[in-house]
């Protein structure tokens, strides 16, 4: 039996959820928990053998956030992203944050029940309209690993709604240097506005506003 730990903020689809996976699937949920802080600590209070992950937590911490925080405990850990999102980037920054899997709820419910089952043996799992692109984009394109610290930590701030100008005076820059930064990071991560810039650091979770 795979005990799984579920994190949706989606209360109303916690029971129909949770009946799908313990129905037919060999799955015994173990707890089910609407935020990320709760999850990490209910992770290291149940040691759950998969935890399934929406990515789209309205709360304080993004489901990446706390992705990426419960395999820096353990990297054992096995984190099977069950969300809305279809952008591949998202799916790359999952895993990048130590998950193994990713299915979307628009999916039958066979994948997310066969992610789970992958996940408890060790192995990765991306839904099927997915892989391709996902498999293809990792071996073609560039994307937050190619990202120096600079970048990153500017990426953030300008991901919190701070100008150039504030950055630069915050980070002790030249506004120049701070605008040069901004344009190398659309450059490496192939986005052509500030807007998609924006929308990119939402989607992987260094914010919490929603779009």
């Amino acid at each position: 039996m795979i005990r799984a730990l579920l994190v949706d903020d989606y209360v109303s689809l916690h029971r129909q959820f949770k009946s799908l996976l313990e129905r037919r699937s060999g799955i015994e949920v173990v707890a089910v928990v609407a935020d990320g802080p709760t999850a990490i600590r209910r992770v290291w209070e149940l040691d759950p053998d998969v935890v399934v992950m929406d990515l789209m937590l309205e709360a304080e911490m993004s489901g990446i956030e706390a992705t990426r925080q419960i395999c820096a405990e353990n990297p054992a850990r096995r984190v099977v992203a069950f969300t809305a999102s279809r952008n591949v980037r998202v799916v790359r920054e999952l895993l990048r944050a130590g998950g193994c899997g990713y299915v979307r709820k628009a999916c039958p419910g066979d994948d997310i029940i066969a992610a789970i089952h992958a996940a408890a043996r060790g192995e990765r799992y991306l839904a099927p309209d997915l892989r391709a692109a996902v498999e293809r984009e990792e071996a073609e394109g560039p994307d937050w690993a190619d990202l120096t610290a600079m970048d990153r930590t500017i990426l953030r701030l300008l991901a919190a709604g701070r100008e150039a100008k504030v950055i630069a005076f915050e980070l002790e820059l030249g506004a120049d240097t701070v605008r040069y930064h901004r344009n190398q990071i659309k450059r490496k991560l192939r986005l052509d506005s500030d807007a998609d810039l924006i929308k990119y650091a939402i989607q992987i979770g260094l914010t919490s506003l929603a779009f």
